[in-house]
């Protein structure tokens, strides 16, 4: 498959997409997506929705936002992802831009979590958590 973003195209292999059998939470219609991440502009990646290339999400580590953050996966959520091992995880987190004063937040209170090894990934929204939905990362006056 190839992806033509704004700058370039992409070769995408099938090994490469990750699948949200769920979607995400409020765009359960997207649920084939890959992780673009360019070593240029770490610890930010893109989350690049393969069927409907205008959808994209920001997403980075949330211990790069949050030093301490610790995510607690539920059993039934391990099982679901058929996550064996800690080292079978990984753990991102959807940041949102919002203009004038530029406003960046995260979503620490819903984590992406991908099984590495199976490349199925579910949004999980985390129960009796200290987290926020809209932890602030950055307010800048706009240019």
């Amino acid at each position: 498959m190839t992806y033509k973003g704004e700058e370039k195209a992409l070769h995408i292999h099938d090994k490469d997409i990750i699948s949200f059998p769920s979607g995400l939470v409020g765009f359960q219609e997207w649920r084939r997506f890959v992780l673009l991440d360019d070593p240029e502009e770490a610890p930010l990646a893109v989350l690049q929705c393969v069927d409907d290339t205008d959808v994209s999400f920001l997403v980075t580590d949330p211990r790069h936002i949050f030093s301490d953050y610790k995510l607690e996966l539920p059993l039934e959520e391990a099982d679901q992802l058929g996550i064996e091992s800690a080292e079978d995880g990984r753990v991102l987190c959807i940041l949102t831009v919002k203009d004038g004063p530029v406003r960046v937040t995260a979503n620490l209170l819903g984590p992406v979590v991908i099984n590495t090894r199976t490349m199925i990934a579910r949004q999980v929204i985390l129960q009796d958590s200290q987290y926020s939905a809209q932890h602030p990362v950055l307010v800048a006056q706009a240019e």
